[in-house]
This record gives structure tokens, C-alpha cells and sequence, in this order.
């Protein structure tokens, strides 16, 4: 009984932290740090314009 309330318990936890996430309002500098972070990181395989990239599946010359 002790272990499944100590399941509950701590299975709820992360819901506590929903309310400050969701209290943080986007602003332009959240805004233009994801998109240098998409141009950095995403981009090269899921395409600047978010369409990805024709014929991913097959490699690549350089593998």
C-alpha cells in the first residue's frame, strides 16, 4: 500500500510544474532564439522552410 501511494505521489509531481512553464509568456527574444537554434541545429535535415528534405531515407555520399 506504502509503494503505491509513493507511485501516485511522485507520478503527480511533474504535473506541479506545468503551471510555471505555462505562465511563461513568448517574447520576440524567445521567438528569434528558436529560430537561430532550428538554423543551427534543425535545418540542414528538416529544411528552412519546416518541409524537410526530398529522398531522405536514402544516404547521402558521404554515407
Amino acid at each position: 500500500m506504502n509503494l503505491g501511494l509513493a507511485f501516485a505521489a511522485a507520478s503527480l509531481l511533474p504535473l506541479l510544474a506545468v503551471p510555471a512553464w505555462a505562465a511563461h509568456e513568448l517574447d520576440n527574444r524567445d521567438i528569434a532564439r528558436g529560430q537561430s537554434l532550428y538554423a543551427d541545429h534543425c535545418a540542414a535535415c528538416h529544411g528552412a522552410d519546416l518541409k524537410g528534405q526530398p529522398d531522405w531515407r536514402s544516404p547521402g555520399p558521404d554515407g
